[in-house]
Formats: structure tokens, C-alpha cells, sequence
């Protein structure tokens, strides 16, 4: 069953999973799911709204306004990986990026973010990106010609690790900090392909989430025996 995205909400009437508004193209939702009343969905989709919601009560948290937490968690299953590359298209002043991913490609506008608008902004913003991937292969151009843009762009500091699993993306700009956690390589094929995706938001109780899984990515960075394919440049933003 095809479900877009749906943002975790918590108030005095239970823990439940609502449709945003649909401002982009990522976000096609057919339905919501009430925790607290539940409702006819796949066994799979039910444990795993069980699971969050265990996250989101132990970690609690409601804002001052409305008795409604502000929204931390959106799960994703269309387009995951443009649900993490959009929200880094609208956010100004990037900080800091983790990009954990097995396989890299060059991708287009079609996935929120295009490639070569990754690497302008790196530039634009002096920001330095931290990426994890496996070492490329000969049948794999793709992924070694990504890595060498990534590298020539001088913003980007790459480590390799030839059994590396984890998709993780984590971003720090001015507008604030967001993570991407689920099966989606950072690939233009990964839009085609049947994926998942929780996207955490560093506010509200989802500040601890975001923390841990950003120690996570750089943890995984600093991986033991790590092959180093490039560090970036701090002295020119760049240029």
C-alpha cells in the first residue's frame, strides 16, 4: 500500500500519524493512521507505527501552544530520498552535511535537489559534507564519476568502507537540523525503487532522536579501517 508521508503528532488524546499539507511533489497521501483507534492496514505498517510510537512516548515532549507536539517525524515509502535532498532545497546557511550511503550517483531536479545544485550549495555556503560510501568498482562508473565531482568541489571530505551498509543523512543549516534514516541510497535509481524512510526533525522531543543518529553517522565516519579518498579544503570556501 503506497503512503506517501505521514508526520507523527502527539497531544492528550494519543499518538497518531496525520497527512501533512501537500506542498510538494514528494507527498501523494492516501490515508491516516490513528495509533490511539487504529484502523484496517497491513500487519507490517501496524507494528511498525507501534514501534514509533513507543519512540515518540518515551521520548514525550509537547509544546506550549497548541497541547500538540511540534511535528518531529514524518515516515516515508514515495520518493525517500528526495524527502531529505527537498527539505535541504528550501533550508539556507547549510552548515554541516553526513551523507551515509553505500551507492552514490549524479541525480536531477526530479529528486528535490539536483547533483550539481548539492555541490553549488556546498560551495555557496562554505559548507563541509561528510560522506561514507563504499569504494567504487569498475562496473560502476557512475559512483566513481560521483565521487569525483564530490571531490573536486573541495567541500567534501570522503572516507570509504567496503562493507558499509547504513543510509543515513543528517544536515545542519540555518533554518535547523533534519536527518534522513531508511534503505534509500543517495542514487537517482533509488526514486524507482521500493523504499522507506523516517525523517527526524531536531525540535521538540525529537532533538535526542536527531542527536544520536548524528553521532551515529559520524561514528560511522571515524569507522577503523576507513580508506581516507579525499578531505576537504578549509582555506578558500572552495574556490
Amino acid at each position: 500500500m503506497a503512503i506517501g508521508i505521514l508526520d507523527l503528532v502527539c497531544n492528550g488524546s494519543g499518538t497518531r500519524f496525520r497527512t501533512p499539507p501537500q506542498t510538494c511533489s514528494c507527498c501523494p497521501i492516501t490515508f491516516s493512521y490513528s495509533t490511539k483507534h487504529g484502523c484496517g492496514v497491513g500487519l507490517r505498517f501496524r507494528l511498525l507505527v507501534r514501534h514509533v510510537r513507543t519512540i515518540a512516548e518515551h521520548m514525550g515532549g509537547q509544546d506550549e501552544l497548541g497541547g500538540e507536539t511540534t511535528t518531529w517525524l514524518q515516515l516515508v515509502t514515495r520518493r525517500v530520498i528526495a524527502a531529505f535532498l527537498e527539505k535541504l532545497a528550501v533550508s539556507h546557511g547549510w552548515r554541516k552535511l553526513y551523507l551515509v550511503s553505500p551507492w552514490i550517483s549524479d541525480f536531477g531536479i526530479d529528486c528535490g535537489l539536483s547533483f550539481p545544485q548539492l555541490l553549488k550549495g556546498l560551495k555557496d555556503y562554505g559548507a563541509t559534507a561528510y560522506v561514507v560510501t563504499r569504494p567504487p568498482v569498475r562496473e560502476h562508473e557512475w559512483h566513481r564519476d560521483a565521487l569525483k565531482q564530490l571531490a573536486a568541489s573541495r567541500m567534501a571530505s570522503i572516507v570509504l568502507l567496503p562493507n558499509l551498509h547504513t543510509k543515513l543523512y543528517c544536515a545542519y543549516t540555518a533554518r535547523g537540523a533534519f536527518a534522513l534514516l531508511g534503505s534509500a541510497n543517495l542514487t537517482a535509481g533509488s526514486l524507482e525503487n521500493q523504499e522507506i524512510g523516517l525523517v527526524i526533525r531536531e525540535v521538540g522531543a525529537g532533538r535526542t532522536l536527531f542527536r544520536r543518529l548524528a553521532a551515529e553517522a559520524a561514528e560511522v565516519y571515524r569507522s577503523p579501517g576507513r580508506d581516507v579518498y579525499c578531505e576537504r579544503s578549509f582555506g578558500s570556501r572552495g574556490h
